[in-house]
């Protein structure tokens, strides 16, 4: 009565039904699986390295009970590893516990080979062990592995059974077990949750059987033996209700467990295969079912074999035909790839040929330019030749012009002052005062007044036409060396010299009498100049020449198009 309340509860109580695994979908698992199938050797090395610490302790122990128990543990260890090995274990914990007399010990032993006959897919060979084994002991936690025991092995006998009367029978005593389990175990243990989870997935109860599974699910972790089943047997309940999704889901996660826990016994990859065979994705399948094949080789289960050979040549004569059609797939590439090769193999000889033929047409086309750049380098020339020669003759006219407007300017002028000066002696002889006249004509005063005249027109007459000579000048000459004339005047005598050279005339002699100096004089101002200049001596002068030859853009291009036209 005990047991049926809390029963009751627990059915009431709102168990969480969410799982990490729902939260993703079998394709978001998948790449998880087959990294970790990737890892499988590290899981198997680890699981090798675990047992090797516990044979190490059994070779340091000589007392008989802990032998026993060491025996018993790798056994264990073995269980769902290497059928071979934990057969030689448990055998071995079986003749320790004879060894040592022990009842409780004994009944262990025997039912730890019962069970593991049962899970390696010889359910009567372990019925028969268990017939031989007295089920009577004090020992509640061995009574329950006894009643665990036969709830296995019925239930496997009642699975794989041919005769429908001998299939009843086993049901029935599956059940009965199963109920013994679930009085004896505690009503949260693993034991009778297992068994009411198995009792609700048989009975088609599919909510209630997930309802416990999420609890199971919760007690352990990935990689455990007991996380594995409860995975695949919440994706037995799935499959019953043909939701192959969240199957799918479970079956993954069930075998990431088996990896993890390096499970050999396992049947969720081998299941998972056949799903995915049945979607058209062989490769996967293939490579899923390989694995499960391998690993029951390697636990050496005949159970495991068989089932996974029910399936294995279907999907490697699929895997087969859909390489041998890939193969054929790639053939055609290959060959449709050669044949584009050679299509631009011949492309690129015609592009070849045609740069070929266009490199030769540009280097005509550059010695054509060449010559026409050459021509156009003569005409330039002798364009630029013609422009300096207008500019001469501009320059000649332009001169030429400036001079006669001032000479008839000087000639008047000095017309009208010879006239005053006329009419002044005739004023002076008509009064009697010839000796006046003759002491104004002879004061010097009156020359330098007149020489001081012509320098004043000269320079005015020469900037105006020259207005930059200074300055052009000075930019021929070291920077301590210029020439800046008295405050009062424009020219001083040095640049006077230079100026009659600019106007063309280069003779000393002719500068000395223009200017009423020595030719002395004059020669040794243009000595003493040429030495401050920063231009070599002997093309000093030709520099002046260039004085004031330098014209505005808009001024050229105006002469050119004159010149032009």
């Amino acid at each position: 009565m005990n047991k049926q309340l809390q029963l009751f509860f627990l059915l009431l109580c709102p168990v969480l039904m969410f799982s990490p695994v729902q939260a993703q979908s079998s394709e978001e698992l998948l790449p998880k699986l087959l990294e970790v199938m990737d890892q499988q050797p590290k899981y198997e090395l680890q699981k090798l390295s675990e047992i090797g610490l516990l044979k190490q302790r059994l070779e340091r122990t000589n007392h008989p009970m802990k032998q026993y128990w060491l025996y018993r543990e790798i056994g264990l260890a073995y269980e769902a590893f290497v059928f071979d090995s934990a057969m030689v274990y448990v055998q071995q914990a079986n003749r320790m516990a004879r060894q040592i007399k022990d009842p409780n010990s004994i009944l262990e032993a025997q039912l730890d080979l019962a069970m593991l006959l049962a899970v390696s897919g010889r359910p009567q060979e372990a019925l028969n062990v268990v017939k031989r084994t007295h089920s009577q002991t004090d020992n509640p936690e061995i009574r329950l592995q006894y009643l665990k025991v036969c709830h296995k092995i019925y239930g496997d006998l009642w699975f794989y059974g041919y005769l429908p009367e001998e299939k009843k029978r086993y049901e029935a005593l599956h059940l009965q077990y199963g109920d013994s389990v679930k009085q004896l175990a505690s009503l949260s243990s693993y034991d009778y949750l297992v068994v009411q989870e198995g009792q609700y997935l048989d009975a088609r109860q599919l909510m209630d059987c997930r309802r416990i599974n999420t609890q199971i699910l919760k007690m352990f972790d990935s990689g455990s033996r007991a996380y594995s089943k409860a995975a695949f047997t919440r994706s037995q309940s799935y499959e019953l209700e043909q939701n192959t999704e969240k199957q799918k889901c479970f079956l993954i996660a069930s075998a990431i467990s088996d990896l993890k826990g390096a499970v050999k016994d396992n049947a969720a990859m081998a299941t998972l295969a056949g799903l995915y065979f049945n979607e058209g994705r062989v490769e996967l399948a293939y490579q899923l079912i390989k694995c499960s094949l391998k690993d029951a080789e390697y636990f050496n289960s005949k159970l495991r074999q068989v089932e996974v050979s029910n399936i294995e040549p279907l999907i490697s004569a699929a895997y087969q035909l859909e390489t041998e059609r890939q193969k054929q797939h790639l053939r055609q590439m290959l060959y449709l790839t050669i044949f584009l090769i050679a299509l631009i193999c011949a492309a690129l000889m015609l592009l070849y040929y045609q740069v070929r033929k266009v490199r030769l047409t540009k280097k005509k086309l550059e010695r054509s330019n060449a010559r026409l750049q050459q021509l156009n380098h003569d005409l330039a020339a002798s364009n630029e030749h013609l422009n300096q020669l207008f500019e001469a003759l501009s320059e000649s006219d332009h001169i030429k012009e400036q001079y006669i407007g001032n000479f008839f300017k000087i000639c008047s002028d000095y017309i009208d002052k010879l006239d005053e000066q006329r009419k002044y002696a005739k004023k002076l002889v008509s009064n009697k005062k010839g000796a006046q006249l003759v002491r104004e004509l002879s004061d010097p005063d009156f020359l330098e007044e007149e020489i001081k005249a012509f320098y004043e027109n000269f320079d005015r007459t020469f900037l105006k036409i020259y207005p930059n000579f200074v300055t052009e000048f000075n930019a021929l000459m070291l920077p301590e060396n210029q020439f800046e004339p008295k405050q009062g005047e424009q020219l001083n005598s040095e640049l006077r010299i230079f100026a009659l050279i600019r106007l063309g005339i280069q003779d000393s002699g002719k500068i000395a009498k223009l200017l009423r100096y020595s030719v002395h004089t004059i020669y040794n101002y243009r000595a003493k100049v040429k030495k401050k200049t920063m231009v070599p001596k002997e093309n000093f002068e030709d520099e002046i020449m260039k004085i004031g030859t330098k014209k505005s853009s808009n001024t050229l291009e105006k002469e050119k198009e004159v010149a032009v036209f």
